[in-house]
């Protein structure tokens, strides 16, 4: 199962594809359904899960939903440093069951708590400025290089 967390803005077109291109499951979590409508109507194994990434109790419910799933897991994630906790206890919870975890930081993100430092199983796509031109990426930048990166991890 793919899980998608933070994945309606700027990262919506990326979620849009690798949608498309899994077959298996794929859990949109996001607090507006109506942002995911695109995919979840094109999509039937696409599911959207109400989800706030700032508040404690949803990771709780999604923890919940993710341990009556049997399929192994595959997490996209966009989520504020400061939830990086939450974020910690959910990943520790399942983490028999953790495929691997693509964690899209900004520019100016917090640093990743110790655990995570090894990069097990672990690929962080780190977004800044355009390399050559004194900008921010593009969404379309920002989807290539995600895509890149899910792309590179067999």
């Amino acid at each position: 199962m793919l899980v998608i967390i933070g994945g309606s803005g700027m990262l919506f077109e990326a979620s849009r594809i690798l949608t498309e291109r899994h077959a298996e499951p794929v859990l949109l979590c996001g607090r507006q359904e109506a942002r995911y409508q695109p995919i979840l109507s094109a999509q039937g194994h696409a599911r959207f899960f109400s989800f706030d990434f700032s508040a404690e109790a949803d990771y709780a419910r999604l923890r919940q939903y993710l341990h009556g799933e049997d399929a192994p897991l595959t997490f996209l994630l966009w989520i504020h440093s400061p939830y990086y906790p939450y974020l910690a206890d959910l990943l520790k919870s399942v983490e028999g069951k953790v495929r691997h975890v693509f964690l899209v930081r900004g520019s100016a993100a917090h640093p990743l708590p110790p655990a995570w430092q090894d990069g097990q199983k672990m690929t962080v796509i780190r977004l800044g400025k355009h390399p050559t031109e004194n900008r921010w990426l593009s969404h379309a930048e920002i989807c290539r290089q995600v895509l890149g990166a899910v792309d590179g991890v067999p």
